[in-house]
């Protein structure tokens, strides 16, 4: 029997943004998510995600961020290198 669409949820939106926040007597700043799904129907649902449930993801990133980082620092490094003839 073929699948409907309604039952092919994807991935439509996964999105983590860093807020500042404020409580009674405190700044709270904190990061927030959302991931959105969709199923091609204009149909979609959303979970937020607790900042607990960020951490994983801002973690990876940064590691990607480092890696690039430095792959584009020793490519620059590279073009300022004068090579003797």
């Amino acid at each position: 029997m073929k699948e409907t669409s309604k039952e092919n949820w994807t991935l439509k939106k996964l999105s983590i943004e860093f807020q500042k926040g404020y409580s009674f007597n405190e700044t709270k700043d904190h990061y927030v998510g959302r991931i959105e799904f969709s199923n091609g129907e204009n149909e979609s649902f959303v979970i937020k995600l607790r900042e607990d449930m960020t951490e994983p993801y801002l973690k990876l990133v940064a590691q990607e961020v480092i890696k690039n980082a430095q792959q584009l620092a020793d490519k620059m490094a590279e073009t300022l290198t004068f090579k003797s003839e």
